[in-house]
């Protein structure tokens, strides 16, 4: 969602000619990509060591 605003903002200030104002909004960009990209790997991981954990009590369970 945040991305779509960007890029129709991007599209506003490219139809004005403000580049400034559009390098801002890559850098925004770029910032937005890479947290989600740490926030995946995040959950990804939780994710595996949660089920490793869950693995390791229903055979300590048993």
């Amino acid at each position: 969602m945040k991305l779509e605003n960007l890029e129709k903002q991007a599209i506003h200030w490219f139809e004005n000619g403000n580049l400034a104002k559009i390098e801002e909004l890559m850098k925004r960009r770029e910032t937005i990509l890479a947290s989600n990209e740490r926030l995946t790997s995040f959950i990804a991981k939780w994710e595996k060591e949660d089920a490793v954990l869950a693995s390791n009590q229903l055979f300590t369970t048993i």
